[in-house]
């Protein structure tokens, strides 16, 4: 009976070492297709995407019986795209698909932070902030870890009605409910598709629009915080804090997870988002480096979101003055 448990033992082990070998040959990719070559019998790119990886089942790999295909997000707005976990055996078929021009691995990204206000010399003197009367009802999606919502900085103190013209939600989670938003804080989203497929078994703190780390809730004070009275540092240097446009409205969108890692999946997700929900400025405060503009997903989405009207801030990293931080980011650079 003995030798029976450990011949069974040693082979769950080696039938668990083998499904994680198997699983970690499996990648997310973002896949680019030429969108007029859709056929006309499809009545959305989703349709479309789905039908091209329907066909795919039909690829044998030693993946499959494991992880079914599943299409993970559709870019409709900031890039025409979509997001797949594919082994090596079906990316090489995707490639043979009508309509195919490339596939991104998703990499991560880190966060920053930032001295906007410094680089830009902006002060009263320069009459610049109040020539724009600071962004009074323009609309700044931030993508980032997202928001504490109890935060003084993001009170709707004498602020009016919401745009009319703004098409977003406030979606509730883990200890944030949709009632947190305000006239401030207008709406908040989160994205974890992309972090589930890399790892099924995660857990998060909040699974929710909710900051986990406090950078989001930093960045975002910093772009459009409303003015806070009575700040001070232990004491020191007491006075009225405010972020650079304190009269504009905000909606978020949580892409980064604990260790400070974002997913490019998630981050165009929020791009995509932010451009449906007719926001006028996106800020992120996240960094990639390592890859040229036009290889770099994110950098093409900024720049065919630039193309519809809407600014693209993004912050050049922290690792000082390399000019790799700064190749795939050539929108807006805040420093």
């Amino acid at each position: 009976m003995g030798s029976f448990n450990s011949l069974f033992q040693a082979l769950l082990l080696f039938t668990l070492i083998n499904s994680a070998s198997i699983l970690a040959e499996r990648s997310m990719y973002i896949v680019h297709m030429e969108k007029l070559v859709m056929p006309k019998a499809f009545s959305s790119h989703h349709h479309w995407y789905s039908a091209i990886l329907y066909s795919l089942k039909t690829v044998s790999d030693k993946v499959s019986t494991l992880v079914p295909l599943k299409l993970f997000y559709t870019y409709n707005h900031a890039i025409h795209r979509f997001s797949v976990v594919l082994s090596t055996e079906k990316l090489e078929a995707l490639k043979k698909m009508p309509g195919y021009i490339t596939a991104y691995p998703d990499h991560t990204l880190h966060v920053d932070t930032t001295r906007t206000t410094d680089f830009l010399s902006l002060n009263k003197a320069g009459r610049l902030w109040s020539a724009s009367n600071y962004s009074t009802d323009a609309i700044i999606g931030v993508i980032d870890s997202e928001v504490w919502p109890e935060s003084a900085s993001f009170r709707d103190i004498r602020m009016g009605e919401i745009p009319r013209r703004w098409k977003g939600t406030c979606e509730p989670g883990i200890q944030f409910k949709s009632s947190m938003c305000n006239r401030k804080l207008i709406g908040a989203r989160y994205f974890n598709k992309g972090v589930f497929a890399q790892d099924p078994n995660i857990s998060f703190v909040y699974n929710s629009p909710r900051d986990e780390m406090r950078h989001g809730t930093h960045t975002t004070s910093i772009a459009d915080g409303n003015y806070v009275r009575g700040v001070s540092y232990f004491g020191y240097v007491k006075g009225t804090a405010r972020g650079i446009a304190p009269c504009e409205r905000l909606e978020v969108y949580k892409v980064t997870r604990s260790r400070a890692r974002s997913l490019t999946s998630s981050i165009i997700v929020g791009m995509d988002h932010a451009l449906a929900d007719d926001i006028d400025i996106i800020s992120m405060s996240i960094s990639f480096w390592g890859a040229l503009p036009y290889e770099d997903p994110i950098s093409i989405a900024s720049f065919e979101t630039m193309e519809k009207g809407v600014l693209v801030s993004s912050s050049v990293g922290n690792r000082g003055s390399d000019l790799i931080d700064c190749s795939g980011k050539f929108v807006v650079i805040d420093s």
